[in-house]
């Protein structure tokens, strides 16, 4: 299943009585702010959520599949990551929404 930022959106409007127009114009500003502070190297905790942050991925050697099959080695660099706070999980693996 999907979920839009519409549907975010829409959530926030009604929950916070707030006008739809305001709520749409305000998720995709959060969004934009945890990637803009991840992307600079800053970790972004948010409480019952988890956290945002830059993960360093080893290098590694793989088989290439396309050619002979001789070993290949894929440099290390850096990705975005998030890690589930415990509350987050909870609702994850207990199927309460």
């Amino acid at each position: 299943m999907r979920i839009l930022q519409t549907k975010i959106a829409k959530e926030i409007s009604e929950a916070h009585k707030i006008p739809y127009r305001l709520a749409k114009e305000i998720v995709p500003d959060v969004f934009r702010i945890i990637a803009r502070e991840v992307n600079d190297g800053n970790e972004v905790r948010i409480t019952n959520f988890g956290k945002f942050a830059l993960a360093k991925m080893k290098p590694r050697d793989v088989y290439d599949l396309n050619g002979n099959g001789e070993m290949l080695r894929i440099p290390g660099r850096t990705v975005p990551a998030f890690v589930p706070s415990n509350n987050f999980r909870k609702h994850e693996k207990g199927g309460s929404r």
